[in-house]
């Protein structure tokens, strides 16, 4: 191997190099791999996991601001804990990142057409549904109104992906041999 001073290398290797990603990220987005378009309710799913995502990434940056103002997490009947500023702002920003991430997840496999995302999907909302009761007893004004916000995300993102519609997009294709 030949090292010059040009990093780059000449501007005809540069625009090899581009052309060959051009063509592999076309390549991508035509492959027939991709399941079929997907109906109206699944896509409306999709963007509400989205929305999903922004709204507890908002919950998290409000949870972090609002951190000095709580200072006490109450859980149940159980004595309540105090904590400190830096740990309620790494709880936060740990959850709030997880919780992020798992809504992304959700809509990218939903929207590949993975009947196991779907069902995932409804799971977690399940949780949701048995965590927002929790949220809404604790914590500033502002975040429980967040609470409630993206439990009626998932609600609406779940029943979406359950549609009669949505159904045929969830089910195996089987190509003919």
């Amino acid at each position: 191997m030949v090292v010059t001073g040009n990093r780059g290398g000449t501007s005809r290797e540069r625009r090899s190099r581009a052309t060959a990603i051009v063509v592999l990220v076309a390549d991508l987005a035509t492959s027939a791999n991709l399941p079929p378009n997907a109906p109206r309710t699944v896509l409306r799913a999709v963007w509400l996991m989205y929305a999903g995502a922004a709204l507890t990434g908002l919950d998290a940056v409000m949870i972090m601001i609002l951190a000095p103002r709580v200072g006490v997490l109450h859980v149940g009947d159980l004595r309540p804990i105090v904590e400190s500023h830096t740990r309620q702002v790494l709880r936060a920003g740990l959850t709030g990142t997880f919780q992020c991430l798992v809504w992304l997840w959700m809509a990218w496999k939903n929207m590949s057409g993975r009947a196991w995302a779907r069902i995932l999907s409804t799971v977690l909302f399940g949780l949701c549904c048995i965590a927002t009761p929790v949220d809404i007893g604790t914590g500033a004004v502002e975040s429980r109104v967040l609470s409630v916000a993206i439990w009626l995300v998932g609600l609406a993102a779940t029943i979406h992906l359950w549609r009669r519609s949505s159904g045929p997009y969830f089910r195996p294709q089987v190509s003919p041999p």
